[in-house]
């Protein structure tokens, strides 16, 4: 765990206080999410990702009025009462502008964000573009990384091309650390997540200020994972009714919009055992695995000076 969170959890949240998962993507958030979203002292946002404080121009969709209304964003929140309110948009991370947007808006608020080893990361980020059509099934991953270091294909809409740049995570951090202190805010690790749940859900309780002793018996089950798709037409035109639907419903808790939620989580075993299947090997050259290494080098040269930490739990950089 990083040292810069030595400092934090002396003070407990309390009502109408705020945890937002800020990041990363592909770093298992929606995991962390739904884990978080059903200790006791938690109430969750209705969407787990409002996206509500995203930059305007950012390259997702967004619903909301301002983005700078406490009211319209607590709307998220149903039946919060005294409990902590959580939410997770991992692309908070990398807004340039949302970490002095939450801070006009939001009073009591503290933030976790997960890292993922880079390169790792990078593969998942393929994958998911592939899985759901943004990149053709004939594209290497080597062609993706090329994309992106020559930057001819990058515009304004296309998230996924903004990956390999968003890997470098320290000025993004750095944002949040100087506004908000090391004691709101937690950084740690995709990874430690999938070796120790436990230790790092107990880790981030103590961080809020709640109940360690909920995650002892929790079984944690691993949410929304990236897998490689049979059916490429047929997966996009599912996904393109869902996001019609979700358009077309209140994101507010409706009874509506429960019971799609309903039907997802019910469909969505019979949907991945149909069109999924197991993730190919992303083949990745020694002369593509040293460029990358040699992009990040200097980033996490500086992650490490800022989370005071001699190594990271990241193979791709311990060799």
């Amino acid at each position: 765990m990083a040292q810069v969170d030595k400092m934090m959890g002396s003070q407990p949240l309390h009502a109408d206080s705020y945890l937002i998962i800020g990041g990363t993507t592909k770093a298992a958030t929606t995991s962390l999410f739904t884990y978080l979203g059903d200790h006791p002292e938690i109430c969750k946002a209705a969407l787990k990702e409002t996206r509500y404080f995203l930059d305007a121009d950012y390259p997702v969709p967004v619903k909301r009025k301002t983005g700078q209304d406490r009211s319209e964003y607590n709307s998220f929140f149903i039946n919060a009462g005294q409990c902590i309110r959580l939410e997770a948009t991992p692309d908070y991370l990398h807004s340039i502008g949302t970490p002095e947007r939450i801070h006009r808006t939001l009073d009591q608020v503290r933030f976790v964000f997960l890292l993922r080893d880079p390169i790792d990361r990078l593969v998942s980020w393929y994958r998911f573009a592939c899985q759901n059509g943004a990149l053709c099934p004939d594209v290497s991953f080597e062609d993706y990384v090329a994309i992106q270091v020559e930057g001819s294909a990058i515009d304004v809409g296309s998230q996924h091309l903004l990956a390999m740049e968003q890997g470098r995570y320290t000025k993004a951090l750095e944002r949040y650390l100087d506004l908000y202190g090391s004691d709101r805010v937690w950084i740690g690790f995709f990874e430690d997540l999938s070796e120790n749940p436990l230790v790092l859900l107990q880790d981030i309780c103590r961080f809020a200020g709640i109940d360690t002793a909920f995650f002892v018996d929790y079984t944690f089950e691993v949410h929304n994972r990236t897998r490689d798709i049979r059916f490429n037409n047929l997966n996009r035109q599912i996904r393109a009714l869902r996001a019609s639907l979700r358009k077309r419903l209140p994101t507010k808790g409706g009874r509506l919009h429960k019971l799609l939620k309903t039907v997802n989580s019910r469909l969505d075993p019979f949907i991945n055992k149909l069109l999924g299947q197991e993730n190919k090997e992303v083949f990745i050259s020694d002369h593509l695995m040293r460029q990358l290494q040699n992009y990040y080098a200097d980033d996490i040269r500086s992650l490490k000076i800022l989370l005071d930490r001699e190594s990271l739990p990241w193979s791709n950089f311990n060799t």
